[in-house]
């Protein structure tokens, strides 16, 4: 809950517009340093948020360095 919650902040105030996918806008960002970690201890440094109707869905992800 509190990687979530860390996330939702960021993502509320900095966010990047990917687009919409199945009728979803869709916004991202990169976090400078890990917001958490997933359950194979890879870090979590980028998230998503998908807003509708006045509520979102966060997602905390991992990107690759590639």
């Amino acid at each position: 809950m509190a990687t979530l919650s860390k996330a939702e902040n960021i993502l509320l105030q900095k966010r990047n517009y990917l687009g919409n996918v199945r009728g979803w806008e869709r916004y991202g960002y990169k976090f400078e340093n890990p917001i958490g970690f997933d359950g194979s201890k890879a870090s979590l440094d980028y998230g998503e948020i998908k807003p509708k109707n006045g509520l979102y869905h966060i997602i905390p992800r991992i990107v690759s360095s590639k």
